[in-house]
């Protein structure tokens, strides 16, 4: 199976969404994905692909395992990715039967209990440990004059890249040079926002280096589409944002901006919905 090839249609099939400015599409899709966090982002899409009006899915072992259900002898399965391996085949509770009773949405949470549903101050310096470590990018924060005559209050930080030497910073707003349980849900999501910016190539072309058998080997990174408008650098970022907490089972309440501005403008070709999506499962998993 040719994932390049997934990856756009999957850019095709949203592109056909965000293109119906009449439709409530997009917000079904939001709904599917905060109601299946536990799940990668990417493959969240490609079941909605593949079955709008799924609700929740599983692979057939875990139907078998956590609910006692089985399969129906005519299932239709739904593909996902599997990293590093095959794709992996995943069934709708409509699939499934058994004595399990489904009623809303909240009693398939079950993942939720292995969860204390909290950002920690550990996932926010583990994410910065993590860029700096493999990536080149350094979180630093300057003094509030400094920051205040660049930016305005109302910002929460801001990246910047340094392409002689492929390096980048994101440089965060003086109200987070002291993370504390209080504010480090806050902080973190500003941080992901800025990642999620260099990631996607709103700065240009990002490389950083690899050490390969005691020498250093380059990488890329991200190709450059700083072109695409500062709107579009806005939206993707906050919707990476708005997807890494809904893995933690968090809302972000991004949403119905997201939405609105998308029914709202015409530049909706330009968003990579696939780099988004892949971008937002390698941030999440920045946190151990």
């Amino acid at each position: 199976m040719n994932q390049l090839k997934i990856y756009e249609d999957i850019n095709d099939f949203y592109h056909s969404i965000i293109s119906k400015k009449e439709s409530g599409d997009l917000e079904k899709f939001l709904t599917f994905l905060k109601g299946n966090p536990h799940q990668a982002p990417f493959n969240n899409a490609l079941v909605f692909a593949q079955r709008p009006n799924c609700v929740y899915y599983m692979t057939a072992n875990q139907w078998e395992r956590i609910h006692g259900q089985k399969i129906c002898p005519n299932a239709r399965p739904m593909v996902v990715l599997f990293p590093f391996g095959p794709v992996n085949f995943v069934y709708d509770y409509e699939d499934t039967e058994g004595s399990f009773v489904y009623e809303n949405i909240t009693c398939l949470k079950w993942w939720y209990q292995k969860s204390t549903n909290q950002i920690t101050i550990s996932n926010f310096e583990n994410t910065v440990k993590y860029i700096d470590k493999i990536y080149q990018i350094k979180v630093t924060g300057i003094t509030p004059s400094k920051y205040f005559n660049r930016h305005s209050l109302s910002t929460g930080g801001y990246a910047s890249g340094f392409f002689v030497d492929d390096k980048s910073e994101i440089t965060l707003h003086p109200r987070y040079s002291s993370i504390t349980n209080k504010n480090v849900a806050e902080g973190y999501g500003v941080l992901v926002h800025e990642i999620a910016h260099i990631f996607l190539g709103h700065l240009g072309t990002k490389h950083y280096f690899m050490n390969r058998r005691g020498e250093k080997v380059k990488r890329i990174l991200c190709e450059d589409r700083s072109y695409i408008g500062e709107s579009i650098h806005e939206l993707e970022a906050e919707l990476t944002a708005w997807l890494v907490f809904n893995r933690f089972g968090i809302n972000k309440n991004s949403v119905d901006y997201m939405a609105s501005w998308l029914k709202k403008n015409n530049d909706w070709q330009m968003i990579n919905l696939s780099n988004v999506l892949r971008t937002a499962n390698t941030i999440f998993e920045m946190r151990k």
